[in-house]
């Protein structure tokens, strides 16, 4: 029998008193110092040697853990991150002839011994890094039973019960961005909150899966939080492998990184899960907030260049605009790109024109199909028609390199269909 409370009431109450209990038992003398640790980006049964020292492997900076780090220390938490990602690929390119996969158990280890910390969190974004994930958390709890073990991230908020009862490492599951939810659940352990502050958490106690899917309210500090990435050389990654899909344009003395503008996507793709993590709408943070990050990027670390991660770039025309604006008024000398690609409907003049003088150097945009049936079929915001007119407007601008991104395979889409996707593709002209 499960226990998922998704509305208030007496069930959550019920629910929110099991895991309160839970937390109480594993910090009896509370919770201060926190480690955060990105898992290896592939695993080691899937790891290419050939592909990574050709930088052919993707080495994000850990976002999402960088603004966790800033929003668990403003409560007054000690926070910590470890890449291990980025150490491995760091590793390799120094010490190609010695290189062992299995190098991160020995940081691992070396970095709890140094830190002792009262839990280690663990992120997992894509499906594909679910058995590195589970190889950490069992590595943890094979040196340290008695350490808390949590996940958070993308994958772990789309499937948490399969994370428990496949990761028996794992102790709690975070569910969605967890900026206000993590240090509300420290707070709890810590005395300083009732059990009914805690949100988007969920275990297994005693066989049964147990999860609180309530949201916790968006907070302006917690959403305006830029990332704090510790003692991590952000300059560095882009030397290691692949951030974005435009990295082939960079020049050698390019740096890069990421920052995220808004939250969330007003679309409703039926194949898309931004809007089950980040819930319903946009939030979208202060424009003087991200270009401070975005400046605070280029003079702490000498970053040149931000893909970014925004799933809904352009949402609000009249903000979109202003924010590309105050970038070419504070004259950054930052260049940037939208790899995950922008809502076709949202694009005009404005908003291109702004974005070019702002730097822009690379847009994908999401057209998926050609077929207007198969497009209001899976809920995309766009029509064949916002395609093509969202081409007329980029061939205005050819310093900024164009791609789409296309589906094919839609259940029910015929020959006809996929020869309209094509005959979209060519029409749109992309780079």
């Amino acid at each position: 029998m499960n226990l998922v409370i998704e509305s208030v009431g007496q069930g959550e109450a019920i629910a929110k008193a099991a895991i309160g209990r839970k937390l109480q038992r594993m910090f009896p003398n509370g919770c201060k110092r926190v480690l955060l640790v990105n898992p290896m980006g592939v695993p080691e049964e899937d790891y290419d040697i050939n592909v990574a020292v050709q930088n052919r492997y993707p080495i994000y900076p850990p976002y999402g853990l960088g603004v966790l780090s800033e929003c668990l220390q403003r409560r007054g938490y000690e926070a910590n991150i470890m890449d291990l990602n980025f150490e491995q690929q760091a590793a390799l390119k120094s010490f190609p002839q010695n290189f062992k996969y299995n190098i991160w158990r020995k940081w691992l280890r070396k970095k709890i011994d140094d830190l002792n910390p009262d839990f280690v969190g663990l992120t997992c974004m894509f499906s594909v890094t679910h058995r590195a994930m589970k190889q950490v958390a069992g590595y943890v709890k094979e040196l340290y039973a008695q350490l808390p073990v949590f996940a958070g991230g993308v994958h772990t908020s789309g499937v948490p019960e399969l994370v428990l009862k496949d990761c028996a490492g794992i102790d709690f599951a975070g569910l969605y961005e967890g900026n206000t939810s993590l240090p509300d659940m420290l707070d709890f352990i810590n005395g300083k909150q009732p059990e009914s502050s805690l949100t988007q958490l969920c275990t297994i106690e005693n066989e049964q899966y147990i999860a609180i899917t309530e949201r916790a309210p968006v907070e302006s500090n917690d959403l305006n939080a830029a990332a704090d990435y510790r003692d991590l050389k952000i300059e560095e990654y882009s030397s290691l492998g692949r951030i974005g899909t435009y990295y082939w344009l960079f020049d050698d003395a390019t740096r890069a990184s990421t920052v995220l503008s808004n939250r969330g996507c007003r679309a409703k793709c039926t194949f898309c899960s931004v809007r089950h993590f980040n819930g319903k709408g946009v939030n979208d943070r202060d424009v003087n907030a991200v270009v401070d990050e975005l400046e605070n990027l280029r003079d702490r670390y000498g970053i040149t260049h931000i893909m970014w991660l925004d799933d809904d770039l352009f949402y609000k025309e009249k903000r979109t605009v202003q924010l590309f604006n105050e970038i070419t008024k504070r004259n950054l000398g930052i260049t940037w790109d939208a790899s995950n690609g922008i809502i076709a409907s949202a694009l005009t003049n404005e908003i291109v024109h702004s974005a070019s003088e702002s730097g822009c150097i690379g847009l994908s945009l999401g057209v998926e199909s050609g077929s207007d049936k198969i497009l209001r079929a899976v809920y995309k915001p766009s029509t064949v028609k916002h395609y093509i007119q969202a081409g007329e407007i980029l061939r205005n601008y050819p310093s900024i390199f164009t791609r789409g991104l296309f589906m094919c395979g839609f259940p029910g889409e015929t020959i006809s269909q996929l020869t309209d996707t094509i005959n979209l593709g060519r029409e749109m002209q992309f780079d």
